[in-house]
């Protein structure tokens, strides 16, 4: 009897740990319309397309965590909590009118995807020494800030008010993201008297 009951005892723990192993297996999945490289990158991973378009990979995670995913020239941030199921899918031909998202964090991985569209059509704006950067600190100084302002409202968009009125991005997230933006803008503020005499050759 003593036996049967430490027998007992040791299946019910395996099916213990086993449970709370699988809490940190997070999945992402899905299908891209119109594939043609039968592959898309996921925190690293080179993950293969099925021919119908369906991948699957499965991360393990102790904390919620943002990983790379890479398809063809297209890079983004995917969130992912320990335990969550998330599905992203879209046309390979039509990428960013076709993207969704499930799962738990679709609103916050919608609202990350959107903030790096708006970035890659303004990146060279953030590189220094591009054409952008030169138009940019060339300006009076009131041009200069203007011109700020309009770049910064382009990534206000992305912040839907229904959605954080909802709650339905995650937190940290959100105040991550939007404090990197406001650290960059007023990062470049503090650039500008020597940028603008670098390129005017006018103090400010």
């Amino acid at each position: 009897m003593k036996q049967i009951l430490l027998t007992l005892l040791t299946c019910y723990s395996f099916l213990i740990c086993s449970d709370s192993e699988l809490k940190t297996i997070s999945f992402v999945q899905g299908r891209i319309l119109n594939d043609t490289v039968n592959s898309i990158t996921i925190g690293g991973t080179c993950v293969h397309i099925e021919k119908n378009g369906r991948f699957l990979h499965l991360l393990e995670l102790t904390e919620p965590e943002k990983v790379e995913v890479t398809y063809k020239g297209l890079r983004f941030e995917l969130f992912l909590e320990p335990g969550e199921k998330i599905e992203l899918s879209f046309d390979a031909e039509n990428i960013d009118q076709s993207m969704t998202f499930k799962g738990s964090s679709a609103d916050t991985n919608r609202y990350l995807y959107e903030m790096n569209n708006t970035y890659s059509g303004l990146i060279n704006y953030f590189r220094a020494g591009s054409s952008e950067w030169r138009e940019l600190f060339s300006k009076n100084e009131q041009d200069f800030i203007d011109k700020l302002g309009s770049l910064m409202a382009l990534f206000r968009k992305a912040s839907t008010d229904r959605l954080i009125a909802q709650a339905r991005i995650n937190r940290v997230v959100l105040f991550n993201t939007e404090k990197g933006i406001q650290f960059t803008f007023d990062w470049m503020l503090s650039q500008y008297p020597q940028y603008h005499r670098v390129y005017t050759g006018n103090k400010v």
